[in-house]
């Protein structure tokens, strides 16, 4: 008798102990977790020319839950994905309100969910990936996971990515080591302020195929055809940016978010490069003007706004590369020389000396925190 009672104890404290273990296990897994609600969507862009493309973009969904639309507008560059450097995970919850499958990945952070490809076979037979990460198909919710580390990353469609990129389908993830002041523990060098700038560029026959489902036809048969028209920096023309007075080190993100590649250039400060994908480099590549910027790669560089610097100065940033024009200076297939002569378009702006502006929202005009009131029509569920 006595020893079925003990075996009975035994048992009703290992079941406790494991209760209790799991739910630690459970915590500890939610604290460690930074989590973003995205919904991937279809609107329409201005250009800076004044014309109109097609273009998907994310948003981040207002009430965090994915079962509601309350007008929120997505953007082409997405939402920049903050994630605090206490954190060592990254969730992000996805809805897709498109009518093709769309997926995410994180090129240079370990998938740990959602990342089975999708195969299919071809006309002979053969198995070909259609998708590099698990898909989320229209009008369903998925569930992404990463670990994340220091760094500055692209998040962006696995599916035809060739395709659904250059559609819009991308953002930004940044993470601090410790510090707001400093990116890498294996960069001890701080900066004081930080500017993020995306490069891409957009082929309106592309989108326009894909909008009237004429891609892969003979109207459009890949994007071997590709011949984008508009060059921009954070999805536009990219306005002057106050970095900060004489002496302080700013640290510049660079994005290239196009199928092409780039070479920001600075005419002013010269720069360090830190970081290239989210690594810190093992040497030293001190004094650079510019740097190449291959298709969907990040790096990281800083400079010091010199001791002579006023209030006002401007620093020249743009691609070497010579994407400086939009729509190739042809307007309803009409010449306009002021568009080909416009100093102020394409890839190219300008850091300004003078004390950073504050701002709840991106320069490409996306919410930073993804939160923001509904709009008067009230919300409508999904």
């Amino acid at each position: 008798m006595n020893s079925k009672m003990n075996f009975k104890a035994i048992m009703t404290m290992f079941v406790l102990v494991m209760v209790v273990f799991s739910m630690r296990i459970s915590t500890s897994f939610a604290a460690g977790t930074y989590t973003a609600y995205l919904v991937a969507r279809e609107f329409t862009q201005t250009m800076p020319d004044g014309t109109d493309v097609i273009m998907w973009g994310f948003f981040e969904d207002s009430d965090l839950n994915l079962s509601t639309y309350c007008g929120e507008t997505p953007t082409v560059p997405g939402p920049l994905i903050t994630v605090p450097s206490n954190k060592t995970r990254l969730r992000i919850y996805l809805r897709n309100d498109l009518e093709v499958p769309v997926s995410l990945m994180i090129p240079g952070l370990k998938q740990k969910r959602g990342k089975a490809p999708k195969k299919v076979a071809d006309d002979t037979g053969r198995m070909r990936v259609h998708s590099f990460r698990k898909e989320t198909q229209p009008g369903k919710k998925g569930s992404y996971l990463w670990d994340v580390r220091p760094g500055t990353f692209i998040y962006h469609s696995a599916s035809h990515p060739a395709v659904q990129v250059q559609m819009g389908l991308y953002g930004g993830v940044k993470k601090d080591y410790k510090y707001k002041s400093q990116v890498y523990k294996k960069v001890p060098k701080r900066h004081h302020t930080e500017a993020v700038f995306f490069f891409s560029e957009v082929d309106p026959a592309l989108h326009h195929a894909v909008a009237t489902n004429k891609y892969g036809t003979p109207d459009y048969p890949s994007t071997l055809n590709y011949n984008p028209k508009h060059f921009l920096i954070n999805g536009g023309n990219a306005k002057p940016y106050l970095v900060g007075g004489k002496n302080t080190k700013v640290l510049l993100r660079l994005f290239n978010v196009g199928l092409e590649s780039r070479v920001p250039t600075l005419l002013g400060p010269n720069w360090d490069e830190i970081a290239e994908n989210g690594y810190p480099y093992t040497y030293s590549k001190k004094d650079q003007y510019s740097t190449l910027l291959t298709a969907m790669k990040t790096k990281d560089v800083i400079l010091t706004i010199p001791e002579s610097a006023r209030r006002g100065d401007k620093y020249p940033l743009f691609d070497r590369m010579l994407g400086l024009n939009h729509n190739a200076g042809l307007v309803n297939n009409i010449t306009d020389d002021d568009d080909i002569n416009d100093p102020e378009s394409g890839m190219l702006t300008y850091l300004q000396v003078g004390r950073p502006e504050e701002s709840d929202l991106w320069p490409w005009g996306a919410p930073k925190k993804g939160r923001h009131v509904p709009y008067a029509g009230g919300c409508k569920r999904i």
